[in-house]
């Protein structure tokens, strides 16, 4: 029987990593084989197992994109997906592993498990669409960090969408691979605490998430994009678009950078509407 570290590789994205995040990546290449792939403009000093740096950032669905091609080529099966600020111990790739298997045993279609995600900042359940009352069930999607895959998924429905750049580029893979008749699934067996990259303010009851300024480019252009694809769900596409024009109206305000903001959400609307490039994968 084949063990963990002969079927199970890491694969990183880094971003300008600072000292602590280098330090994480090769305390885990220590235990595992760990491919990180760098989007920072200058290289980094990073002792790992495989170390490609790109010096430049082309965006998270590429990165990842070539280090599943990597550890493909390398005849591993599956691959577990990290963020470089993702706080783990070497057990819980054991531990994710094992109920990948587990549950693959109950539903040979599993595609993607991810973990029960806390958010650091305060110990929330972040995006959990799971049965409360079950240790695992099958969700619609999960985020990157922290999941599971099998390699030869991407045989099957093909490899990250590389347009997307960065947001909606975990759900999207999701949303095909169910398309596709795979399934993906969350348990609540496995915990990764991650930050999750937004602060939260109520306005009235009613949260609003607040992102760097860039990132409402990206958000309003790929959610526009990915109303237009058949396999996303319907009810996603009615509430983003309503979220997205209530969020228009509020988050620049409070935001703390208006008319950035607010920039980045017109011009992500004006090419979300202008055009729709293929998938490309």
């Amino acid at each position: 029987m084949s063990s963990i570290k002969e079927e199970v590789c890491i694969v990183v994205v880094l971003f300008n990593p600072s000292s602590d995040h280098i330090r994480n990546i090769e305390i885990l290449s220590s235990y595992f084989f760990v491919i990180a792939i760098d989007n920072s403009d200058v290289s980094s000093d990073v002792k790992c197992s495989c170390y490609i740096p790109l010096n430049d950032n082309r965006g998270i669905a590429f990165a990842q994109n070539r280090g599943i091609e990597w550890a493909k080529e390398q005849g591993y099966k599956y691959v577990i997906f990290f963020d470089q600020d993702s706080k783990i111990e070497p057990s819980y790739v054991s531990g994710i592993y094992k109920e990948y298997l587990r549950i693959k045993e109950e539903d040979c279609n599993l595609a993607f498990l991810g973990p029960l995600v806390l958010d650091e900042e305060n110990m929330m359940e972040y995006k959990s669409e799971s049965d409360k009352k079950k240790s695992y069930s099958k969700v619609k999607t999960v985020i990157s960090s922290g999941s599971i895959v099998s390699l030869d998924i991407f045989d099957k429905v093909g490899f990250l969408d590389e347009n997307l750049f960065i947001d909606y580029v975990d759900c999207e893979i999701c949303w095909r691979a169910s398309s596709y008749g795979f399934s993906t699934y969350m348990t609540r067996n496995i915990q990764l605490c991650h930050n999750v990259g937004n602060k939260y303010i109520v306005i009235m009851g009613v949260p609003f998430g607040v992102s760097a300024p860039f990132r409402y480019y990206y958000q309003y252009r790929n959610m526009l994009w990915l109303i237009r694809r058949g396999y996303v769900p319907k009810s996603w596409k009615v509430k983003s678009f309503l979220r997205s024009i209530l969020d228009l109206i509020v988050v620049p305000f409070i935001s703390g950078h208006y008319y950035t903001t607010i920039k980045n959400m017109l011009k992500g609307y004006y090419d979300g509407f202008k055009k729709h490039p293929e998938l490309v994968v």
